[in-house]
């Protein structure tokens, strides 16, 4: 079977970030220059008898107007990276076919991949590893009844005493041979009263360096917040700086709009300080 290289390219990265849109080979990943070339170039993958390439469309949003496909690999697509490729089944991000697509919170995990996008660009760019990425639409177990199957659960699910948190990705990663551990959290809507109750629960994990120890890491981690719209970071900001415990853990957070990430991942984070920091640098 004789596929084009820049279509092998797509497989790789869908193998990666499991979902990906035209907009998002394009703009992000640069497979084609232009939108239209790249769905018609997919379309010979979706297209195919055992196609090797699968598509969704999630109809018109009320709001952002028609919502773009969204291209995943399929168990032919697995199959042909391990038999071609030298992939490992374990390193391939596919979309299950008895799992639901994700219309409810479709912004926000594409919002998610698009961070993925940039963090793995960035540390491609650093000449650094990623060690290990876990996001929240991936799973870990079985919906199986069988009592020796661990029950299905997220990937990033982090049990804190008696309650717990889902970070919408967890990552390890090494730069200049130090190791980090950063959890990503996408904020879309204006809702800061939701996500200061969720950043509570990351200060307790802080303070106890539970996700450290669920990563065998042996320091902190760090918590990054990207908003979808710049007033709700410059509320969620205001709010966090009324509480003690966010003051004392300032080094700890850092914000960005989707925007902002989009344009400069690595600079001008912002902390609850006032200051701007690198991706890496304290405050």
């Amino acid at each position: 079977m004789k596929i084009k290289t820049r279509l092998i390219t797509a497989m790789k990265l869908l193998a990666r970030f499991k979902y990906l849109t035209s907009t998002q080979f394009v703009v992000l990943l640069g497979v084609y220059s232009q939108k239209g070339t790249m769905t018609n170039a997919l379309k010979e993958l979706v297209n195919m008898s055992k196609p090797l390439v699968g598509m969704q469309s999630f109809g018109t949003d009320p709001k952002r107007g028609k919502l773009a496909n969204v291209y995943f690999i399929t168990k032919y697509g697995v199959q042909y990276l391990i038999d071609n490729h030298n992939f490992e089944s374990e390193a391939i991000h596919f979309h299950n076919e008895n799992s639901n697509f994700f219309n409810v919170d479709y912004s926000h995990r594409i919002a998610t991949i698009d961070y993925k996008i940039k963090f793995y660009k960035w540390i491609e760019d650093s000449k650094g590893d990623v060690d290990l990425v876990d996001t929240y639409f991936d799973f870990t177990g079985s919906n199986n009844n069988n009592k020796n199957d661990k029950s299905l659960r997220a990937s990033t699910k982090i049990d804190i005493n008696d309650k717990f948190i889902i970070p919408d990705m967890l990552t390890k990663f090494t730069i200049d041979n130090k190791k980090y551990v950063f959890a990503f959290e996408q904020h879309n809507g204006d809702d800061t009263k939701k996500l200061t109750k969720q950043l509570i629960q990351y200060c307790l994990a802080l303070k106890e360096n539970i996700i450290s120890k669920e990563y065998n890491h042996n320091k902190s981690i760090r918590v990054v917040i990207v908003f979808e719209k710049e007033g709700a970071k410059r509320s969620a900001i205001k709010r966090l700086k009324e509480y003690d415990i966010f003051i004392k853990l300032a080094n700890y957070f850092i914000f960005k709009t989707n925007e902002e990430m989009v344009e400069d991942f690595y600079h001008n984070w912002s902390v609850l300080t006032d200051k701007k920091v690198d991706f890496l640098e304290k405050a």
